[in-house]
């Protein structure tokens, strides 16, 4: 057999190489755990966001309505815009979970873990967005149930000239 013998020269290059191999590994796992605390600590936001909005819809579904809550529509505006933003937040993190689905750098237990993070995460962004969206009908609804009556129209004409003094 003819065995080439280690040079110093090879010898350093393989400890160099095996270096920056666990070096680049505890960079991704250090990335990894990085990405799953921040989709934790969102989940954990979004979700205490949403009971708080939850809770707030169910005092307004028990109390007497006695004066319009949002006659200018500021809070519904206010409403819609955070809806808008979690509508991109979620595209966001929807895009983020396809590209962790996709790396290969990921062993499968830590894919799985990633995958999950985001799941929750999102799932977190769907409940908020459902809450503002319920707590937003419920003001309408208010609102609408201390609006003036206007009666009844007997045909089309007359309640689209009322619609059009509005």
């Amino acid at each position: 057999m003819n065995e080439t013998p280690l040079s110093g020269d090879k010898v350093r290059a393989f400890g160099e190489f095996i270096s920056g191999s666990a070096i680049n590994n505890l960079k991704l796992l250090r990335l990894i755990d990085d990405t799953i605390e921040g989709l934790c600590v969102l989940e954990r936001h979004v979700n205490a966001d949403a009971d708080y909005v939850f809770k707030a819809k169910e005092k307004l579904d028990a109390s007497k309505r006695k004066k319009s809550l949002d006659p200018n529509n500021v809070s519904h505006d206010l409403i819609i815009s955070g809806e808008d933003g979690l509508r991109e937040l979620y595209g966001d993190i929807s895009e983020k979970k396809k590209a962790a689905e996709r790396a290969d750098e990921l062993a499968d237990e830590h894919k799985e873990n990633v995958v999950q993070a985001y799941d929750r995460a999102l799932n977190g962004v769907t409940r908020l967005y459902d809450a503002a969206q319920k707590l937003r009908w419920t003001i309408m609804e208010h609102d609408a149930d201390l609006s003036p009556k206007t009666g009844e129209f007997t045909n089309i004409n007359d309640l689209t000239a009322h619609l059009d003094k509005l």
